[in-house]
């Protein structure tokens, strides 16, 4: 078995025996991630993940305490990080690649950022889910005005971004913030990274 280069152009398969992977990331990291990282373990692949429940700067960090070297990354990046006031923090999103690349050794083409996902369209339906009208604008905006901000910055640096993560249904976040590992949205993600 094999796993594609995350990368917009052709790139070579390789073998899941020589891949080792890096998760890094908030605290989507997990829910986003196990069947893939069960996938490369199957395959005899080497998997390492590190979930932090900080936004960028933190994370920008945290990536320092990473070491050896990887044939992949999966960043989840953007995450705990809400308007009006969020920032898009683009000097810790161009630390944490730089590092990746330079220190942990993975090329660009097989580092992908995944954002957080968009839970929800509409504040009232995310608010009903959360009870908290507050917390289901921020989630919303960020939807709607960070990410899409984050993926045109992490392209400029030429580092590929998966497509949006959206679901309507509040059944796929069991906690009413984190998408379930379980859910339909979440599987169809991963089966799409594999």
């Amino acid at each position: 078995a094999a796993v594609d280069a995350p990368a917009e152009q052709e790139t070579e398969k390789v073998s899941l025996d020589k891949v080792k992977a890096l998760f890094f990331g908030h605290s989507q990291t997990g829910r986003l991630s196990s069947s893939l990282k069960s996938h490369i373990k199957r395959g005899g692949g080497q998997v390492v993940t590190k979930t932090y429940g900080v936004p960028d700067p933190g994370l920008a960090k945290e990536i320092k305490n990473t070491k050896g070297k990887f044939t992949h990354a999966y960043l989840y990046l953007n995450g705990n990080s809400y308007p009006p006031k969020a920032m898009l923090h683009k000097t810790s999103k161009k630390q944490i690649v730089d590092y990746v690349h330079s220190s942990l050794g993975v090329s660009k083409e097989n580092i992908l950022v995944i954002l957080p996902p968009d839970r929800f369209k509409k504040e009232k339906d995310l608010a009903r889910h959360l009870g908290n009208k507050k917390q289901a604008e921020r989630s919303r905006r960020r939807g709607a005005e960070l990410n899409p901000m984050a993926r045109e910055y992490f392209k400029s640096l030429g580092i590929k971004v998966s497509d949006p993560i959206v679901s309507t249904d509040p059944a796929d976040f069991g906690d009413g913030l984190h998408l379930s590992s379980a859910s339909a949205v979440s599987k169809n993600f991963q089966a799409g990274e594999i």
